[in-house]
């Protein structure tokens, strides 16, 4: 009997079929197949990647025009394994024309598999073993989710609460970022946030600590304070906010902020964080569920982040509660908790690393049902 095996199942069956150890990484590079989205190409070059791809076993789809030599550019899908593909990289090798050193690179880039890990500010090194839940606290009076809103006083009961349910990490914020909510200044986001975060840091010593702010000086004090990440949802680039965080040797979430689908929010944020001297380990990309997208955009993010997962970079993405669950269920925040499961397990399956959740404890039963199955 012969049967088809699914991608999950091939490198399990690969250990379980006798062979050699050492022969494991040989028969998972030449079995995982890939299908590349390549924007822009010149059209001459379009026709050597068709080419070359035939001539290793693989293929690649191109407009009918491109055999032709009509028009500029054009994009090109190349289809092979990963074998292949690292084949076809030392081919470009040797063709430093049309733009192909540059498709070289990019391929290379690609196709490095690297361990993902983020280096803290201490020096340690968080692994991404398993999916990590970030927990949300709100020290703010307008959050679009209600039972999220808390003062300093409830936030280490909160805190305590989401730490003894799973929580990774907490995310504390002091200024919403729902549609329409108004806009806080510095002082008042840093008198708002200081003192729990002092509060919190002084009863739980090694706690990771993320600050959800887009403000250059709040995240500073925040550093000062002993927070460990900087959650900037500005969606832009700041020198200012980039001098901090390398001043304090911190790891740094970018979020896209406005309108695009998954390549469009893949493409934004990988020219953001390749301009950013502070190497992948310091480095955390999240797509921004909410941030000024239609509900088909979001759900287009969520059901292809494999497209930004795949990229070297630990992935975090923060959908609870939002407003896309309400666009399809028809909703308000309040009754979104299955929805919001719904997506992180989603979410574990195309290999988000982190997932900022107000309910740390129906998601973590979730993540960890989800990553049994995966």
């Amino acid at each position: 009997m012969i049967w088809r095996l699914p991608s999950n199942m091939v490198a399990e069956e690969i250990a379980k079929s006798g062979a050699h150890e050492k022969s494991f990484p040989i028969f998972n590079v030449k079995s995982e197949f890939l299908t590349l989205k390549i924007d822009k190409v010149r059209t001459p070059a379009a026709n050597i990647l068709k080419q070359e791809m035939l001539a290793l076993g693989g293929d690649a789809v191109t407009p009918m025009s491109t055999i032709l030599g009509e028009g500029q550019y054009v994009g090109v899908l190349l289809l092979g394994t990963r074998r292949q593909l690292n084949l076809l990289v030392q081919k470009l090798g040797e063709m430093p024309f049309f733009g192909l050193d540059g498709i070289k690179k990019d391929l290379e880039k690609f196709l490095q598999k690297e361990d993902l890990q983020t280096t803290l500010r201490n020096g340690k090194k968080l692994s991404f073993d398993k999916t990590l839940v970030m927990g949300i606290l709100n020290l703010t009076p307008d959050s679009f989710y209600a039972q999220s809103r808390m003062d300093n006083a409830e936030l280490l009961v909160r805190a305590e609460k989401m730490l003894a349910e799973g929580a990774d990490i907490l995310d504390l914020g002091a200024e919403s970022t729902r549609p329409g909510a108004k806009l806080v200044s510095e002082d008042e986001e840093i008198k708002r946030l200081l003192p729990g975060l002092k509060a919190l840091r002084e009863v739980h010593k090694d706690v990771l600590i993320s600050v959800d702010t887009y403000h250059p000086n709040t995240a500073q004090e925040a550093l000062q304070s002993g927070a460990d990440f900087i959650n900037d949802v500005s969606g832009k680039d700041s020198v200012a906010m980039q001098k901090v965080v390398e001043l304090y040797h911190t790891p740094w979430i970018l979020t896209h902020n406005g309108a695009g689908g998954i390549l469009e929010v893949t493409e934004n944020l990988l020219q953001r964080a390749e301009k950013i001297s502070l190497g992948k380990d310091k480095i955390i990309l999240d797509p921004g569920i909410g941030f000024g997208k239609t509900a088909e955009e979001n759900l287009d993010i969520i059901k292809n982040l494999k497209v930004l997962t795949e990229y070297g970079y630990p992935v975090l993405l923060g959908a609870s509660r939002k407003s896309v669950i309400g666009a399809v269920l028809n909703l308000p925040p309040e009754e979104r908790l299955e929805g919001t499961l719904a997506i992180s397990a989603k979410a574990v399956e195309q290999g988000a690393n982190i997932i900022r959740v107000h309910d740390v404890k129906e998601n973590v039963r979730t993540i960890r049902m989800a990553e049994a199955i995966n």
